[in-house]
Formats: structure tokens, C-alpha cells, sequence
């Protein structure tokens, strides 16, 4: 998870800054191009060439923002093989190109070119490249990548339409192949760029900054190591940098609701406080009244009156299902569940239909059949069962449970 972080937090920074940093003697010489991308183009912000104090970014407050560094100088060595030596491994290819290379003393970088097909050796030094690095460090600079040598020219690919680049320390020769020379000159050239008359001195750190897009050239090496505490810093600083600038637009947002939504009903209290207070009597007669209205409601509602009764519905399908033969001698639709006295609340069974009579057997079954078929009716049950003597008639009473909508 956090990988793919540093990835969108690289990606998505608008800003980076490309410095061509020349070794002169042990004295450190740099350019740089502060570059800011806007949609698809890249735009030169700021620039300086030829300085040596590094305090110069915390004065521009550039000390913060990804930096790719370019390393340029007499004390690199750099070698150039072509594509017979592409699929040798890192060691072998360094064996035969500088004799008795020893990898503990020394960083390497190979670079690939997509296009030509030929490799860029560039070695230097440990403890040189390890007290530069230790330089930037300590002035507080972000280093992101490292490049030995001026090859981020490629990374500008055709936009870079003169033969050759000029810088104060060395000199570019760009065709099918690149050439290095370290000669230091004062005809230093400019070239046009988009809108930009680029000069000789920041084509390296314009390149640096355009890598970061392009990814070209390709690189491998010993390198990486040495930067990449310094990188995953860059990371971590930017994306608690983010995160706590959105936690604090949120609580502030909330805290700016909050104070909103308070003020609004605040004022509508104020506004309702004289209201209230001039009809106070009315508000205790409505509080006394729907006091008496919940009482009544409760005692309704405690008794099923709240209902659709459907009482003559009820009646009329039970006369509807009666035989000819058949007498009824008492309907009880809703009866009382207890004895009705004097000041004594009367409850009724909402859900009960009572019926007596008497009839033949045969015809009880009849009835008992249709009241059961009745959509409304959830059960029926023969309470009472007796022969009437004398006659084949019987006496019968059925209790029916009604179903609740």
C-alpha cells in the first residue's frame, strides 16, 4: 500500500526541480531549472546558473520540493559499448570495460538508450559521490534521482535541434551517438525550447526535471541505495504534508457548518422566544388537551375500537352461509371478555364472533365448511356440541377468529 503512495505522491507533484551539478576540483558547481507542470506542458518557473552555495534553495524555499540531480566532472569516468553487450550482466560488462573494477569502492550507473541501442558507463568514486550526497543532505534538499553525467538530454529527445550543447564546464556533441567532452569554455550556447531560449549551463538540469516524465534514459546500477532514505523522506514529509492540509480543510468545513447551523437556529429561538412566551396559556391548554387525547387513544387502541370493525360485513356473510334448515339462536360479533357491572371498564375480544343455534349434523357440517372458506375468517372451532331430545336436531355454538389486516 505505501509503495503504491509514493508512486501517486511522485506523480502527482506539479513541481520538480533538475540540477546540473559540476565536481571541479572537489568544489561543488551547480545550475538548476525549477520546473512546474501544468496539464501536459512543462513550464520553467525559475532559474540560476553557476553557483556554489546551496543555501540558495532554502532562500527561493525550493529545499522542499523533488530534486534529480545531474553529476558532471573530470572525476567521472564514463565508457560507451554498443548492443553486443546488452544481455551481459552488470559485473561483466564493468570487467571488461574498466580493468580491476572493484565494486565495493566504486558506484556505477548503465544507461540504455531505447532508440540506439547502446550503453553509457559512468563510474565514480564512493567517497566522492558520498560526501556530495552528504552536502545535499545537509542542506535540507530532497534528492529523488541521480544521474552521472549529462545524459537527461536524452530524455528531450527531438527538441534539441542543434548539434551541440555548450556549457561552461563541458561540451555535447548530439547525433547518432552522444559525445562528452570535458572542456571548459566561455562560448556558452542557448537553445530554443518551446517558448524557452534555454542556456547551454541548464540543458542538464532541464533534462533531469523532463526525465521524470519520460523515464529515459533507462538506468541501472549501484546507486539507488544511496538515495532512497532520502526519497521515501521526500514521501512521507509530502503525504502527511497532504493529508493533514485535507484533515484540517475537513474539521474546519465541519466546525464552519457547525458554527452555520447554530447561528440559524439560534436565531430562530430568539425570534420564537417572545412567541412562545405571549401564548404560553395556549401551550398549556394544548398540552392539557393532547394529554386527554392520548389517554382516549390508549383506551381505544386497548380495546381494538381503533379499527375497521366491519361489523355488518361480518353479519351479512355469516346470513348469507345459514341453511334453510338451520336456526340461529344468538350472534356475537366482538363479544365482552368479561361481566358488565356497574363502573366497571368493559374489554372486548376485537377478533371473536360467537355463534349459536341448532340444526341437523349434516347442515352444521354445511355451515362450518362455508364459514371456513370465508377469506376473513382464520379459524373456526365447535365450542358446543349437544342432541336435542326427542328430534335428530342438535344445539351447537362455534367460536370464529377473525384475521387482522
Amino acid at each position: 500500500m505505501l509503495s503504491i503512495l509514493k508512486k501517486i505522491e511522485l506523480k502527482f507533484s506539479n513541481k520538480f526541480v533538475g540540477i546540473d551539478l559540476v565536481l571541479d576540483n572537489d568544489k561543488l558547481q551547480f545550475s538548476y531549472v525549477l520546473i512546474k507542470k501544468i496539464r501536459n506542458t512543462l513550464h520553467i518557473e525559475d532559474s540560476s546558473e553557476n553557483l556554489t552555495d546551496f543555501n540558495h534553495f532554502k532562500e527561493k524555499n525550493l529545499h522542499k520540493l523533488p530534486i534529480l540531480v545531474s553529476i558532471n566532472g573530470r572525476s567521472i569516468i564514463h565508457k560507451k559499448h554498443f548492443a553486443d553487450m546488452l544481455e551481459a550482466s552488470e559485473i561483466k560488462i564493468l570487467s571488461q570495460v574498466i580493468p580491476g573494477f572493484d565494486a565495493s569502492k566504486l558506484y556505477f550507473q548503465i544507461l540504455t538508450s531505447g532508440t540506439d541501442k547502446e550503453l553509457f558507463i559512468s563510474v565514480i568514486r564512493k567517497e566522492l559521490l558520498d560526501n556530495v550526497i552528504e552536502t545535499l543532505k545537509e542542506s535540507g534538499l530532497y534528492i529523488i534521482e541521480i544521474l552521472l553525467g549529462p545524459y537527461s538530454v536524452i530524455s528531450l529527445g527531438d527538441l534539441i535541434k542543434d548539434p551541440q550543447i555548450v556549457s561552461t564546464n563541458y561540451k555535447l556533441t548530439l547525433g547518432n551517438t552522444l559525445k562528452i567532452e570535458q572542456e571548459p569554455s566561455d562560448n556558452v550556447s542557448f537553445h530554443k525550447i518551446g517558448e524557452d531560449n534555454i542556456s547551454g549551463n541548464l540543458i542538464s538540469a532541464f533534462g533531469m526535471s523532463a526525465r521524470h516524465f519520460t523515464h529515459e534514459p533507462i538506468v541501472t546500477g549501484n546507486i539507488d541505495e544511496l538515495i532512497k532514505n532520502r526519497r521515501d523522506e521526500f514521501t512521507y514529509f509530502f503525504l502527511f504534508k497532504r493529508f493533514a492540509l485535507i484533515a484540517l480543510t475537513f474539521i474546519f468545513s465541519l466546525l464552519l457548518i457547525n458554527f452555520m447551523v447554530f447561528s440559524n437556529y439560534s436565531s430562530k429561538i430568539s425570534e420564537a422566544g417572545p412567541v412562545l412566551r405571549q401564548n404560553k396559556k395556549s401551550v398549556e391548554r394544548i398540552s392539557v388537551l393532547s394529554s386527554e387525547i392520548n389517554k382516549k387513544e390508549t383506551y381505544l387502541s386497548g380495546n381494538n375500537l381503533l379499527y375497521n370493525t366491519r361489523i355488518s360485513y361480518y353479519a351479512d356473510c355469516i346470513a348469507s352461509l345459514v341453511p334453510k334448515e338451520m336456526t340461529l339462536s344468538e350472534l356475537l360479533i366482538f363479544p365482552p371478555k368479561n361481566d358488565i357491572k356497574d363502573k366497571t371498564e368493559v374489554l372486548y375480544e376485537q377478533n371473536k364472533i360467537i355463534i349459536k343455534g341448532k340444526t341437523s349434523p349434516s347442515q352444521l357440517d354445511v355451515f362450518v365448511s362455508g364459514l371456513s372458506k370465508e377469506n376473513w375468517v382464520e379459524d373456526s372451532d365447535i365450542t358446543d356440541y349437544k342432541s336435542i331430545t326427542g328430534t335428530e336436531n342438535i344445539s351447537f355454538t362455534i367460536e370464529l377468529l377473525i384475521k387482522r389486516k
